[in-house]
C-alpha cells in the first residue's frame, strides 16, 4: 500500500507540473521524520498554487498530499501577513490501514519585520470527507523562519500530523520539534 500511495503523490505532482511553473521546495526533518513539499504557482491565474508533498517517519509510517490553495497578501500597520486558504487530497498509510481523505485548511505567516517571520498552518479532514480505513485526519504546526537569502528562508518548527482509524487506534505520525528550509526558484 505505501507504494501506492507514493504513485499516487508522484501522478499528482506530474500532472500538475505541465500546467504550472516552479514555485518552491520545502524540506523539514527532526532525527525521527522529513517532511518534503513542491508548490507551484498556476500560470495564468490570480494566486492560484498547487502542492504535492511526502512525509516518512521511522515506524515506515507514510503521508502524502495533494492539494490546491489561493493566496494573498493583507497588509496592516504592524506588518504583512500572507494568507493560503484551499485543502489537500491525502493518504495516511500507517500500520493500522491506510486512509483518505479531504482535508480543508491553510496557512499564514505573519513579518513583523524584514527577515522574520511566525507561520503556522492548520488541515483537517473529518469524518464525513475521510474514507478507507480512517475517520479523521489532522495537520497543524507552527515555525519562527528567517530569510537568509532573497531565494531560501530557514526556519525551526514544532508540527503533529495524526490520523484517527476505524479501530479506534490514533496514529501520531510527528509531533515533534524539526528544522527546514525553503527555497524559491
Amino acid at each position: 500500500m505505501r507504494a501506492y500511495a507514493v504513485a499516487v503523490v508522484l501522478f499528482g505532482l506530474s500532472a500538475v507540473v505541465g500546467a504550472a511553473r516552479a514555485d518552491n521546495l520545502d524540506v523539514s526533518l527532526n532525527d525521527n521524520a522529513v517532511r518534503g513539499t513542491y508548490s507551484l504557482d498556476v500560470t495564468g491565474t490570480q494566486g492560484l498554487s498547487m502542492d504535492a508533498g511526502i512525509f516518512y517517519n521511522d515506524d515506515d509510517d507514510l503521508v502524502g498530499n495533494i492539494g490546491a490553495m489561493v493566496s494573498g497578501q493583507n497588509w496592516s500597520p504592524s506588518g504583512n501577513f500572507d494568507i493560503k486558504l484551499g485543502g489537500q487530497a491525502i493518504v495516511a498509510d500507517a500500520d493500522p490501514g491506510t486512509a483518505y481523505g479531504l482535508a480543508l485548511g491553510g496557512r499564514v505567516r505573519f513579518s513583523p519585520v524584514a527577515r522574520i517571520g511566525i507561520g503556522g498552518h492548520l488541515f483537517y479532514a473529518p469524518k464525513i470527507v475521510t474514507w478507507g480505513d480512517g475517520e479523521r485526519y489532522n495537520d497543524y504546526g507552527v515555525r519562527l523562519d528567517y530569510q537568509l537569502l532573497p531565494q531560501a528562508f530557514v526556519y525551526v518548527g514544532y508540527r503533529k500530523i495524526s490520523t484517527k482509524f476505524d479501530n479506534g487506534r490514533t496514529i501520531d505520525f510527528d509531533e515533534d520539534g524539526h528544522i527546514g528550509m525553503q527555497l524559491f526558484f
